[in-house]
């Protein structure tokens, strides 16, 4: 297995802090993390989104049928419809040597972490209504978001601290080949695209944020491609390659 292909190594690092790589493949994962500290970052970002994202989402208690339904379309099993009233638990659960329901279960575990990793990876989640604080106690949310350039390795890791008015940016892959343009940073605001400036190709800075960016809850961010320097207009000139929903962190 080649680790070192970006969009496996998201993949890989989004099922761990699930917590669905298991056996084998969790083994070689985590020694694997011993010996590359990117990805142990990758990790590290996967896990403060599924926290961020686990605060918003109140639990929800399944209907007693529910075990039912998947013992008998998974493992073609008869129900006694006395043995799950009441309480779901690991007592409703299919017998441990029903190996077809165990398989079809992992199977079935495996494409929604996978479809859960893609979907929290291409768009952000959406906001839960709160009660407004006062003026005085609340603070701006912190977003961070993951920029890939599109059949490259180049990425860039960024923070977003509205309130600070401050952004950072830590690139990271090999850049393809620009032939003297830049990769510039945009606001997409809701007046147009705003921008904020040339991303570094390698290593990491900081950039100032516009003073509005952050007040409407949502930050949708993009990557064109610019003479070197950056746009000469204020606006796009080249091709936009990267379109992204910043992830609130805090």
């Amino acid at each position: 297995m080649n680790y070192n292909k970006p969009q496996l190594r998201q993949m890989l690092a989004a099922e761990y802090a699930l917590g669905t790589l298991a056996g084998a493949a969790r083994r070689r994962f985590q020694r694997l993390l011993a010996s590359d500290p990117a990805l142990r970052s990758d990790v590290a970002w996967w896990e403060g989104r599924l926290h961020a994202l686990h605060g918003n989402i109140a639990p929800v208690r399944p209907r007693a049928q529910v075990w039912q339904e998947i013992q008998l379309r998974l493992a073609n099993k008869s129900v006694n419809p006395n043995s799950v009233v009441g309480n779901v638990g690991p007592s409703s659960l299919p017998a441990a040597n029903d190996s077809r329901f165990w398989r079809a279960w992992a199977g079935f575990a495996t494409a929604i972490a996978a479809g859960f990793a893609l979907v929290l990876l291409m768009r952000a989640p959406t906001p839960v209504p709160v009660a407004p604080a006062p003026v005085a106690a609340r603070a701006m949310a912190s977003y961070v978001a993951l920029l890939q350039m599109p059949n490259s390795t180049m990425h860039w890791t960024v923070s977003i601290s509205p309130e600070h008015g401050e952004m950072t940016a830590a690139a990271g892959g090999e850049p393809p080949p620009l032939e003297g343009h830049s990769p510039e940073l945009w606001w997409l605001s809701p007046q147009g695209p705003v921008a904020i400036g040339v991303l570094p190709v390698t290593g990491g800075g900081a950039m100032q944020l516009p003073k509005e960016i952050g007040s409407g809850g949502e930050i949708k961010l993009a990557v064109s491609i610019e003479p070197a320097g950056g746009s000469p207009t204020g606006k796009p000139t080249g091709p936009v390659v990267i379109a992204v929903s910043a992830v609130k962190a805090a």
